[in-house]
């Protein structure tokens, strides 16, 4: 996992996240969750950091998910969106590749399906955030793509 956020958006790769609408579905437009002090001030630290780095940009997107805190082991605050009324997950996988999911463009014109909304303002992500259906999937693809030449 990185230590530090990339301080630039990835490169268009071949592996782009795409995220495919079910026809005449109504997309979810969520209100924030109510949030303590201490987590409103993480979640301003986060939001800066991310808009500084470019992974999220603000949004005037009709759709929106709110937005969680995740305790890690070593007590960070993982940040995460709640996109089950998007991809109607009912599991979340435990594996901590937070940053590095951020290596995966998510494909031009689907940014705003992955709007978040916040206390602070609502934003969309240009990388692929954690939360999303076959995130995992799709960074494994990226990965094997990667090191392919390298293991035969």
């Amino acid at each position: 996992m990185l230590k530090e956020l990339p301080q630039r958006l990835p490169p268009r790769r071949k592996v782009d996240h795409q995220i495919e609408k079910i026809p005449r579905a109504k997309p979810p437009a969520m209100t924030p969750y109510r949030k303590a002090a201490p987590k409103l001030e993480e979640l301003r630290k986060q939001l800066k950091e991310l808009l500084d780095s470019q992974h999220i940009r603000p949004s005037n997107a009709p759709l929106s998910a709110p937005v969680l805190f995740q305790k890690k082991k070593e007590g960070m605050l993982c940040l995460c969106i709640d996109y089950q009324a998007l991809n109607k997950a009912k599991v979340f996988t435990k594996m901590d590749l937070r940053k590095s999911y951020y290596q995966v463009r998510i494909v031009e014109g689907d940014e705003p399906k992955t709007t978040c909304v916040t206390r602070y303002g609502t934003f969309e992500w240009l990388v692929m955030s954690f939360g999303l259906t076959n995130a995992p999937s799709m960074f494994c693809t990226l990965i094997n793509k990667l090191v392919h030449p390298y293991l035969y």
